[in-house]
């Protein structure tokens, strides 16, 4: 054996998944977000050492705005995928096909190791070739073919808009009764809290993953009001959340102003009056309910200038979440009890999203298709509708290709996809799925 391929092999054998989520979860990782300055800081994120070398998967620069590596002395190496560069949203400081490429050339070819194409999800090969084939956007391609025929890739289109969640239920109930655990995967954001209720109603367990830091800084700060208004949190708490929340909303290493004069209870009388506002109106509230209520209008009350969105959509995630500790509290009546549930399922998914790091599985996780990098399910259901955008490429569309090719390359065993809406107006890149539905088995 060469020394080329012995090394090759040397790696390829570090690269054991078991191993390396048995090392992350012995680490204390703290929370990723420091609330005093709104960097993001990783420590021992998808890192360890092995026989003097250590390893670091590239997300750990995709998302980051710094990185903290404690006692770093040893080699590195560092592994990427330039097909899985798919954050192409940000191209300043994001993980690009160019960086890998200048990467590699930087190093020459005998620091530059390649290893087999091969997927630990699924060793057959077949949820792989699919992927592949997808990327290459050969949709009839034998592969295809023959993970239709295992029945393993299904397509189904047709799906009214107003039955979307109805339909994504049904079929995580039919995975879920042959035991397999899910992940749904969505271009859309406003259809998560819909879905979470669908599941609810239906009885499956289930949590939102992956959640943005703007969103979970949203989380925060609605929470950090609840809490407020029933004695359980001070107001300076609040203020601090809604500084956190805005430095997250902007870009830049700087703290914003607004945060400042938040935080310092200084800046423009107006804004001043409206925290008053929103103090008195939760210091008034009668219940969970009007506090929440509260805590949702409190973005456009108080002028935010960014992330109305992130705002509005943990709005809708503390709605589900409510609802959900409404149905498991036993203690009925007892408002203080459900804030405490509210806000420990609230922070169980922040914390969750900050630090990457989850305890126990769930078997049916929810995302968005940007933020399925680095997870995987027995079965996955992707989720497209004819009124996504998907940017505005042409043909051979790269960047959507390679989204699409870590989007279904996520199942270990199977992948149902479900177009939802008119599939003659489906965006173009994903619109040849519509055409290859009718080879499925019956």
């Amino acid at each position: 054996m060469s020394v080329h391929d012995a090394a090759t092999a040397n790696l390829a054998a570090a690269y054991d998944v078991t191993a390396w989520q048995a090392i992350l979860n012995a680490h204390e990782i703290p929370p990723r977000r420091t609330q005093a300055s709104g960097w993001i800081d990783v420590r021992a994120r998808l890192v360890w050492e092995r026989d003097g070398e250590e390893y670091l998967e590239t997300a750990a620069f995709a998302w980051t705005s710094r990185l903290v590596l404690v006692g770093c002395t040893a080699r590195k190496i560092l592994l990427g995928d330039a097909d899985q560069c798919i954050y192409t949203f940000r191209v300043r400081d994001g993980v690009r096909v160019e960086r890998i490429t200048d990467a590699a050339a930087a190093a020459g070819a005998e620091n530059t190791l390649v290893l087999p194409d091969v997927s630990h999800r699924d060793p057959s090969g077949v949820i792989p070739g699919v992927a592949r084939a997808i990327q290459r956007r050969d949709f009839y391609s034998d592969a295809i073919t023959e993970a239709i025929n295992q029945r393993r890739f299904e397509v189904r289109l047709g799906i009214p808009l107003a039955d979307e969640v109805e339909a994504v239920s049904a079929t995580v109930q039919a995975l879920r009764a042959d035991g397999l655990g899910v992940a749904v995967f969505t271009h859309h954001n406003d259809m998560l809290a819909a879905l979470s209720d669908g599941l609810d109603e239906a009885g499956i367990n289930h949590e939102i993953a992956g959640l943005s830091d703007a969103l979970a800084a949203a989380l925060d700060a609605q929470v950090a009001m609840l809490r407020f208004a029933f004695n359980e949190a001070e107001w300076r708490d609040v203020l601090q959340e809604l500084a956190v929340f805005v430095t997250s909303s902007v870009r830049g290493t700087a703290i914003p102003p607004l945060a400042k004069d938040i935080m310092a209870g200084n800046g423009a009388t107006t804004l001043q009056a409206r925290l008053l506002d929103v103090w008195s109106e939760l210091d008034e509230a009668p219940d969970v309910e009007t506090a929440l209520a509260t805590a949702a209008r409190a973005h456009a009350a108080l002028g935010l200038p960014a992330k109305s969105s992130a705002w509005e959509h943990a709005a809708q995630l503390l709605g589900s979440i409510r609802a959900r500790a409404v149905r498991r509290n036993t203690r009925l009546g007892d408002e203080r009890a459900l804030v405490a549930a509210i806000a420990a399922s609230a922070r169980e998914a922040t914390v969750s999203a900050l630090t990457d790091l989850a305890g126990e599985p769930h078997a049916v996780e929810l995302m968005n298709l940007y933020q399925t990098k680095g997870r995987e399910a027995d079965a996955t259901v992707v989720v497209l509708r004819d009124s996504d955008f998907m940017g505005s490429e042409r043909e051979p569309y790269p960047n959507t290709s390679r989204l699409l090719y870590v989007v279904f390359s996520r199942a270990r065993q199977r992948i149902v996809v479900l177009l939802v809406g008119d599939a003659r107006r489906l965006p173009g890149a994903v619109a040849p799925l519509a055409t290859i539905f009718s080879a499925a088995p019956q």
